[in-house]
């Protein structure tokens, strides 16, 4: 397997904040240039390396892609947990899930773009960590789902593992479209996509309990305020 980048050693914290300050610069080429028309050598310049130097902290070009492709998972699992942790119903985690994804998305956006166009530059061992990560942040969702049709809130019919699919692809679609300043803010998008899940998934009964779709939604973000 390759190795991943090295860790800073005893000379301190700035060894570690210069490798962050090479993630950060090597993410955002990546992103603007593509993995494969990026170089070590473009990397160094833009951080005031020798390329020789580079290669301190890295073992290779790979290393760094694959350190911002898990920094990228990393938000999406602290975004489990966040949700996780919430007493509210499956639907109103749902909302929340989403609500908490747009977020994430946007506050590293340029990071979980890479993520969506680079994985498949990734050797296979490293894309099957990364496939393991992606698998739990599913599992998650459609627990939610599961859950949300043994209480009665979620469509008896729903195919979850489909759903569960739909959503997180409506979800990092976001990658290939967002763009900062743009006409919709993280909050409208968070809302308006949040809103599309719940009253998809919501079952005939719990909309008409709550009194219809919009006081649905009205109903479930009480519950997160």
């Amino acid at each position: 397997m390759p190795k991943s980048p090295r860790k800073a050693d005893h000379a301190g914290t700035s060894s570690n904040n210069r490798l962050e300050s090479i993630v950060d610069a090597a993410a955002l080429m990546f992103h603007t240039k593509g993995y494969a028309a990026t170089s070590t050598q473009d990397i160094a310049n833009e951080v005031g390396l020798l390329k020789g130097s580079i290669y301190y902290y890295i073992n290779s070009k790979e290393d760094l892609l694959f350190r911002i492709i898990e920094e990228s998972h990393e938000g999406a699992l602290r975004a489990i947990s966040t949700v996780s942790h919430l007493d509210v119903s499956p639907l109103a985690q749902s909302y929340a899930l989403v609500n908490t994804h747009v977020k994430v998305f946007h506050d590293d956006r340029v990071k979980h773009s890479v993520f969506f166009r680079e994985f498949r530059s990734l050797s296979d061992d490293r894309k099957e960590i990364i496939r393991g990560a992606g698998h739990a942040y599913s599992l998650f969702l459609r627990s939610i789902l599961v859950e949300g049709q043994e209480l009665g809130q979620v469509d008896p019919g729903l195919n979850t593992r489909m759903a569960t699919s739909g959503i997180v692809g409506m979800m990092n679609s976001m990658s290939f479209w967002y763009q900062e300043g743009g006409s919709w803010t993280p909050e409208e998008i968070g809302s308006q996509f949040g809103e599309q899940v719940v009253l998809g998934l919501a079952s005939e009964e719990c909309i008409v309990s709550s009194g219809g779709r919009k006081s649905l939604i009205k109903q479930i973000r009480g519950e997160l305020s």
